[in-house]
């Protein structure tokens, strides 16, 4: 029995790592929401971050499918010659990963919005800051 299933299962280490970045930074958003609602006056900068927060929760959609297609394409491997499964290997690591890279191009997406939102934010305070 050859041991091809074992690679799908090496990516799994690396996703959950992403997953565990990409819970970090919801966490981080939600706490960062929470501080802007209560100190009030940034409604602009409380929604463009909230439609970051629906951006972050879609992509860990995504990793959670892409680990979980993964995982079964391990398991059909290892029980493709018992169970006549092999057929199923490959269509489901691909989909795995195709869900992986819509995972990461959302996160891209993310990364480049928050740029541009805490500028805006920084502006907006600094605008605060002169009136005074």
């Amino acid at each position: 029995m050859e041991n091809n299933w074992l690679l799908p299962i090496t990516l799994l280490p690396g996703i959950a790592l992403l997953v565990l970045s990409t819970v970090t930074i919801s966490v981080s958003l939600t706490r960062d929401i929470s501080d802007l609602i209560e100190r009030g006056g940034h409604e602009k900068v409380s929604a463009a971050r909230i439609a970051q927060l629906g951006l972050i929760n879609k992509a860990l959609i995504l990793l959670y499918l892409s680990i979980a297609l993964i995982t079964l394409s391990g398991i059909a491997g290892a029980y493709r010659e018992r169970f006549e499964l092999g057929r199923f290997t490959m269509p489901l690591v691909v989909s795995g990963i195709a869900l992986l890279f819509l995972a990461m191009i959302l996160l891209i997406v993310y990364a480049f919005r928050s740029v541009y939102i805490r500028k805006a934010q920084l502006k907006n305070e600094l605008k605060k800051k002169k009136a005074q």
